[in-house]
């Protein structure tokens, strides 16, 4: 199985930043991107399998979606992010990051960390 270190996504992002025309407005990328991201991956492996275009595509997807959580988690009023500590809810804001959690299930592991 594929392992994703630091260094590896770092990686991943550098090469999808180089085809980031390729990917148009849905920010979706071919295989053949991808497979450029295998390439270069594979060539900074430090742990885990070899990395398959499939193991780059979903870690991608994976990527995207956290991304899209957070800034849906940063726009709402009264809320304040923070890389280090995620939505930062305390006991004024519990209820309604409860009722966010229940419509929006992907949102709870980033209620603090």
């Amino acid at each position: 199985n594929a392992s994703w270190t630091p260094v590896d996504v770092e990686c991943m992002f550098v090469v999808l930043e180089s085809h980031k025309a390729a990917a148009g407005d849905g920010v979706s990328f071919k295989a053949v991107v991808l497979n450029a991201v295998v390439e270069e991956c594979n060539k900074v492996l430090t742990e885990g399998g070899r990395k398959t275009m499939v193991a780059c595509k979903n870690k991608y997807g994976q990527l995207v979606r956290t991304f899209n959580i957070i800034c849906d988690i940063k726009h709402v009023s009264g809320w304040h992010w923070s890389d280090e500590t995620g939505a930062s809810i305390n006991a004024e804001s519990t209820l309604t990051w409860d009722d966010y959690t229940c419509k929006h299930k992907g949102a709870k592991p980033f209620c603090n960390h």
